[in-house]
């Protein structure tokens, strides 16, 4: 199945939409990260189990938008479906990987007491 640009730019801004939805709807989740070599952090996997980690894990393309790089989520449902499914796949513009791990940090505020942020 071929599909034209008009077509992608319309799949692709729907697809947004529905970020920019979501995101709207509460605050914004940051990333976790451990800065300088050392540090530690304790955290909780916001998972039950493996298949649902699996579940965030995304095919991604890299393209150049307004001469900036950036990753566009594969169109195509899963890696068994038809590489027609998806334009950048049909032009061999290269898939990789990517995955947000949901985590729950813990961290103890001026006071003492323990807060809990998610973090991605």
């Amino acid at each position: 199945m071929y599909i034209s640009r008009e077509e992608f730019l319309k799949r692709q801004k729907e697809r947004q939409e529905r970020a920019s939805n979501f995101q709207n709807q509460g605050p914004r989740v940051s990333y976790f990260s451990l800065k300088e070599d050392g540090d530690e952090a304790v955290v909780r996997f916001a998972y039950n189990n493996q298949e649902e980690l699996y579940s965030d894990i995304f095919p991604t393309h890299q393209v150049t938008i307004d001469g900036k790089f950036r990753r566009v989520k594969c169109l195509r449902e899963n890696y068994n479906s038809p590489l027609s499914d998806c334009p950048l796949c049909v032009s061999g513009t290269p898939v990789s990987e990517r995955f947000y791990i949901k985590l729950i940090e813990y961290t103890r505020n001026e006071a003492g007491e323990i807060e809990i942020t998610p973090k991605v």
